[in-house]
């Protein structure tokens, strides 16, 4: 099993892939605001790194502005950019009828057990170095957080729960694996029945799109309520806030069950099919 989870791993960091998913997160976390001027007019982070900054606050520490960069655009495209390779190597082989060869050795079970979770994994790792880079080209682009006083630095340190920035920086980068691992599903789920190599491009961003608005439609529901409830438990950025909170603990659960499912259904249709080819 874990020689077969190795063998699709690496199939998907094929270089190129690899290089695609970190590029592209690196690209859209420079595209995310990362200030608003005092006419309320916003400006992403890579028009502060190109025009610089009015003052120096806390808020325009590179370690704050990293934090700001998953959002906008990047939470709507990322679930491609992770499973980019994955749907590749999937189409490639099954156009090739590779698939049948693997099966023999293999076996469905472990072939589909190997390939899913040999996809999600390759999707965080993507992801996570793609923000890496993006926090590395932060710290030397803008101040440095330690350098502002103290009071300032608690204000941020108590919102993420941590002691210091390091604690920080580490939680926010399992945070982003984990929360690149989750987005995955989607088009590691569209692959299981889908071989149009056009759908295969566009429903993630459909899939993801939908989910997105129906876990918010629950948020919403529930901070009106004033408890976060069932909301709180499916949204994927519940994941990248690591901590002991049991909404945390719960979504972890959901998303583990989430990527067994899927490993039944592409098992199940495996043996619909037989041989992919």
């Amino acid at each position: 099993m874990i020689r077969c989870i190795r063998t699709e791993f690496k199939k998907c960091m094929y270089f190129p892939f690899f290089l695609l998913a970190a590029l592209g997160t690196l690209a859209l976390c420079l595209a995310a605001i990362g200030e608003y001027d005092y006419t309320g007019k916003s400006r992403t982070i890579l028009e502060m790194m190109v025009r610089g900054v009015d003052g120096q606050t806390v808020d325009q520490s590179g370690l704050v502005l990293w934090l700001n960069g998953c959002s906008g655009w990047l939470t709507l495209i990322l679930p491609l950019l992770t499973t980019f390779g994955y749907l590749a190597t999937l189409s490639s082989e099954r156009q090739s009828g590779e698939t049948g060869a693997v099966l023999l050795r293999a076996g469905n079970l472990r072939y589909c057990m190997g390939k899913v979770t040999g996809g999600a994994l390759a999707g965080g790792v993507g992801a996570a170095a793609g923000y890496g880079l993006f926090g590395l080209l932060m710290a030397a682009v803008f101040p440095a957080f330690s350098g502002f006083p103290p009071e300032e630095q608690g204000f941020y340190l108590e919102i993420y729960g941590a002691s210091s920035s390091a604690v920080v920086i580490v939680k926010r980068l399992l945070g982003f694996f984990l929360y690149g691992i989750f987005v995955s599903f989607f088009g590691i789920g569209v692959a299981v029945a889908v071989r149009d190599r056009y759908m295969l491009l566009c429903l993630p961003f459909l899939m993801n799109y939908v989910y997105t608005q129906v876990v918010n439609k629950l948020l919403w529901g529930g901070s009106m309520d004033g408890a976060p409830g069932l909301g709180q438990i499916f949204s994927m950025d519940t994941v990248m806030d690591v901590s002991a909170d049991l909404y945390w603990g719960m979504s972890l659960v959901f998303m583990a069950v989430v990527y067994v499912a899927l490993v039944f259904l592409f098992w199940l249709e495996v043996k619909r099919r037989g041989y992919y080819g």
